[in-house]
């Protein structure tokens, strides 16, 4: 049997394409072998894939827009397409974003253990309460080893409707939380310097006079 696909041009100008088989017939001993050729019409066939592809590209060009580290979890959490943004990531920590313990396969929940240690009891919970529809959002800030300070990132699990997955998003917040420690360390000496002042000092509002200090 040979089966094989072939695209046709009909005479008004449109392309049909169609499925050709080639089976062979048993026939008596001696007698010549004779073969039936099947042609199916698999135009419409070949226009749905077509149009399904097409639609996984559009989702997958979304999900690689997003400026963060996707990853889409299936009902048992484990991932079935992750943006390119995680396979750069996964790169540039030495890991390879095919293997199937790092994207497309792994158990999230298991390898999320790895990358956040033993506070990943919470997250493991929050997901999985977003996936059983418990809570609209899962929220977690997170520290990362980098190469020359720690990376901070904010997790958000959210869930995607009509599927009994959802979609987590690792968002890096470093500057955010580098400018949040900059501000602690300057009220800090700010407050140092008001308390160890030799000279009376008070701080008041510009309106009203109140003290505030």
């Amino acid at each position: 049997e040979v089966i094989k696909e072939k695209r046709y041009l009909h005479r008004d100008g449109h392309a049909v394409w169609a499925r050709l088989a080639f089976v062979r017939v048993n026939t008596a001993e001696g007698a010549a072998p004779q073969h039936v050729a099947l042609v199916e019409d698999i135009t419409q066939e070949k226009a749905l894939a077509q149009s399904r592809a097409t639609e996984a590209a559009f989702r997958h060009s979304v999900l690689d827009a997003i400026p963060a580290h996707i990853a889409v979890l299936d009902g048992e959490g484990r991932i079935v397409d992750v943006n390119e943004r995680w396979k750069t990531f996964a790169r540039a920590n030495g890991a390879d974003p095919e293997d199937p313990r790092v994207g497309v396969g792994a158990r999230y929940l298991d390898t999320m253990g790895s990358e956040l240690g033993s506070s990943a009891a919470e997250p493991r919970q929050g997901i999985e309460e977003v996936m059983a529809g418990k809570r609209p959002e899962f929220l977690l800030d997170y520290a990362c080893p980098g190469p020359n300070a720690p990376r901070w990132f904010q997790l958000r699990a959210v869930p995607i409707p009509g599927h009994a997955g959802c979609l987590v998003a690792h968002f890096e917040i470093s500057p955010l939380k580098q400018a949040e420690e900059a501000l602690k360390a300057r009220e800090a000496l700010f407050s140092a310097v008001f308390e160890l002042s030799p000279d009376p000092i008070t701080i008041s509002e510009v309106e009203s006079g109140r003290f505030l200090r």
